[in-house]
């Protein structure tokens, strides 16, 4: 697939640098610009948030893998400061508990529930 798009002169000599330098080519060097833009930076998050984004990519992503990985972040962030509550809540609104239990992501039943809890009584904090 050709994909075209336009740079400023500030990239372009970015670009440059990085092809000229570090032998990287233009694909290599946007994939990795919009994976630093959208992914968390820092370990482990980053890390479960790679492996989330490539079961999607392969279409292999269900409700247990995503459950899985946010459990392993949920017990990260518990030896981790957390600077960006705000950005934290932003992810939690996506698998959100609810006082109706029918629109609630997250259920008792689910080996997650606890922690969810927990995270959502801190963020309140």
């Amino acid at each position: 697939m050709n994909r075209y798009f336009i740079s400023d002169k500030e990239s372009d000599i970015l670009i440059t640098v990085a092809t000229k330098v570090f032998g990287l080519k233009i694909g290599d060097i946007i994939n990795m610009a919009i994976k630093n833009e959208f992914l968390p930076m820092t370990e482990p998050f980053r890390t479960e948030a790679t492996f989330i984004l490539q079961c999607r990519a392969e279409n292999k992503l269900d409700a247990w893998e995503i459950k899985q990985s946010m459990t392993r972040g949920i017990r990260a962030l518990g030896t981790r400061p957390v600077y960006d509550a705000d950005r934290l809540q932003g992810f939690f609104a996506r698998y959100h508990l609810h006082e109706d239990t029918e629109n609630c992501t997250i259920t008792e039943n689910d080996a997650l529930w606890e922690s969810a809890v927990e995270v959502y009584e801190l963020l309140g904090k």
